[in-house]
């Protein structure tokens, strides 16, 4: 989950400041998780790989960030909480899709290495 529109339009300081220690600590951990298999798979292009990952986060930042204050400016922080609830839940979606894809080319690759 980013928090990133949630610190730039927090309605109080304290809020404000959870939430970037709360950013912090997942683009911490996300970074770190998302980018040692890239980076051990794709050696040689290490740089470009991590180049093109630091694109997307920005530009998925600047686009989440721009859609909260669309939300914000439109309907209040009621519909702030309704995008950022859509857009985690579009996050967790597409994890699960991704997991589960991952499970079945896992077992497939799994069951015809057995079968051979």
């Amino acid at each position: 989950m980013k928090l990133a529109p949630v610190m730039f339009v927090a309605p109080t300081v304290p809020m404000a400041l959870c939430a970037a220690v709360a950013f912090t600590v997942d683009m911490g951990t996300s970074m770190a998780s998302l980018m040692s298999l890239p980076i051990r798979r794709y050696a040689k292009i290490r740089g470009a790989v991590m180049s093109l990952n630091t694109v997307g986060v920005n530009v998925g930042m600047i686009g989440r960030a721009t859609i909260a204050i669309i939300g914000l400016g439109l309907y209040g922080y009621g519909g702030l909480s309704m995008i950022l609830a859509t857009m985690a839940a579009g996050g967790v979606a597409t994890l699960l899709l991704t997991q589960r894809a991952f499970d079945d080319t896992v077992e497939t690759a799994a069951g015809s290495a057995v079968a051979a």
